[in-house]
């Protein structure tokens, strides 16, 4: 589904308040790399077992619902609570976002290849590498905000496929 710009504005803000309220809320969420995945539709200020990726589909699927429009899995799994950050690269490597002109939505891969400690950030304020936030459910004490170069292993920045 092709989005309108208008779309893409209102999923963009429906895409920074949930990464706000849910650090806001950081009590609450639990870090847990469960498959498959709780918490389709659940508000950012309820209760949350998830890891870095299952955040970002919980990000996409409450902003397209909240649009009132579909948007795809970013972990390109149909929001089946399954995926990680490696179905995500599969789905998103398409997509790099412009160097320096990150926007709300981006997300950030960081794939760790010697020990499998991938991760993924998503944009909830945007600008360039050393301005834009990101925010990241990481571990326990997450999800926070943080820069795009906090580690050392980024592989690329993309732009999921609805916000192109």
């Amino acid at each position: 589904m092709s989005l309108s710009p208008t779309d893409k504005k209102n999923l963009r803000a429906q895409i920074a308040r949930f990464c706000l309220v849910a650090e806001k809320y950081r009590d609450r969420w639990t870090y847990s790399q469960v498959r498959p995945y709780p918490g389709l539709g659940h508000a950012p200020s309820a209760y949350h077992t998830d890891d870095c990726s299952a955040y970002g589909a919980l990000i996409y699927y409450w902003a397209g619902h909240m649009i009132g429009k579909g948007v795809a899995d970013p972990l390109g799994e149909h929001y089946s609570g399954w995926g990680n950050t490696e179905t995500a690269h599969a789905f998103l490597s398409a997509h790099h976002a412009p160097p320096d002109k990150y926007r709300v939505g981006d997300i950030a891969l960081y794939l760790e290849d010697a020990f499998q400690h991938h991760h993924m950030t998503i944009c909830r304020t945007g600008g360039t590498g050393d301005s834009a936030w990101f925010s990241s459910n990481g571990s326990q004490a997450d999800p926070n905000p943080t820069r795009l170069h906090y580690r050392s292993d980024l592989t690329g920045v993309y732009r999921h496929p609805a916000l192109l």
